[in-house]
C-alpha cells in the first residue's frame, strides 16, 4: 500500500519503442493514462522526444513533473529496442529518478484485462521464427498476474503454435501482434511492477533481445564456415 501511495504523488512516463511504430504514454496521479502514437513507421530516432514533448502538453505537465519511468526492453526490434532504452536512461539520469523495464510479450497481455482464456503475444521474428509467449488468463487474473504457460522466448513459428496446442484447455487461443505494442500496455504493467518493487537505476536496465541480431548472427555463421 506504501507504494502505491507514493505513486499516487508522481507521473510515469511509459516509452514503447520496439515495433515500427513508437509510441509514449503518461499514467497521471490519478491513474489516467494519455498516449500519444507515432504515424511513421521506423521513425522513433526523429520522433520520440517530439512526441514526449507533445504528450507533455497535452497532460499540461513538465518533464519536471516525471517520477518514474517504465520502457519496453523486448523482445522486438534492435534498433527499436535500443532507442527506448537509451532515451529512458538519458531522461532518467538527468531527472534523477529510476526506469522500470517492461517485458514486452507480458505487456501486450494488459490490453485484455477481461479476458478469459489463453492470451498469446506472437512477434515476427524473422526467418520463420517469433518471440512469443502464452499466458492463461481470467478476469480476476489478466490485469495482475496472468499464469505463464509457455515461456517467453524464441521459437519457430510452427514450434510455438503446436506447445501453444498442447497446453490448451480453453477454446481458441487469441494470438496478439504488433498492434498491441502500445505504450498505455507499458504503462499499466510498469505501474503493477513498480508496487512490486521493481524499479531500478538507470544503469541497471538491460535488453531482452532473446537472440542475436541478424548481422551477429550472420558473422558467427561466416566464422563457422572458415574457421582460423
Amino acid at each position: 500500500m506504501g507504494r502505491r501511495k507514493d505513486l499516487e504523488s508522481m507521473n510515469i512516463l511509459a516509452i514503447e519503442t520496439t515495433s515500427r511504430l513508437a509510441s509514449v504514454a503518461i499514467r497521471d496521479n490519478q491513474g489516467k493514462i494519455t498516449e500519444e502514437g507515432s504515424k511513421e513507421p521506423l521513425s522513433h530516432l526523429q520522433n520520440l522526444m517530439p512526441m514526449i514533448d507533445t504528450l507533455l502538453a497535452r497532460c499540461q505537465l513538465q518533464l519536471d513533473d516525471i517520477g518514474l519511468i517504465a520502457v519496453s526492453v523486448g523482445p522486438g526490434s534492435f534498433t527499436g529496442i535500443r532507442i527506448g532504452i537509451a532515451s529512458a536512461k538519458a531522461l532518467a539520469q538527468f531527472l534523477g529518478i529510476k526506469i522500470i523495464p517492461v517485458p514486452t510479450l507480458q505487456a501486450m497481455a494488459y490490453g485484455y484485462p477481461d479476458y478469459s482464456g489463453l492470451l498469446c503475444p506472437m512477434l515476427d521474428a524473422r526467418r520463420g521464427q517469433v518471440y512469443a509467449a502464452c499466458y492463461s488468463a481470467t478476469p480476476s487474473n489478466a490485469a495482475e498476474n496472468p499464469l505463464e504457460v509457455v515461456k517467453p522466448g524464441p521459437y519457430m513459428e510452427t514450434e510455438f503454435r503446436l506447445l501453444v496446442d498442447e497446453v490448451n484447455q480453453q477454446g481458441q487461443p487469441l494470438f496478439l501482434g504488433e498492434k498491441e505494442q502500445k505504450a498505455i500496455n507499458i504503462a499499466k504493467l510498469g505501474f503493477d511492477l513498480y508496487n512490486k518493487g521493481m524499479e531500478f537505476n538507470y544503469y541497471e536496465v538491460k535488453p531482452i533481445y532473446m537472440r542475436k541480431a541478424e548481422a551477429e548472427q550472420k558473422l558467427d555463421e561466416k566464422r563457422k564456415a572458415n574457421p582460423i
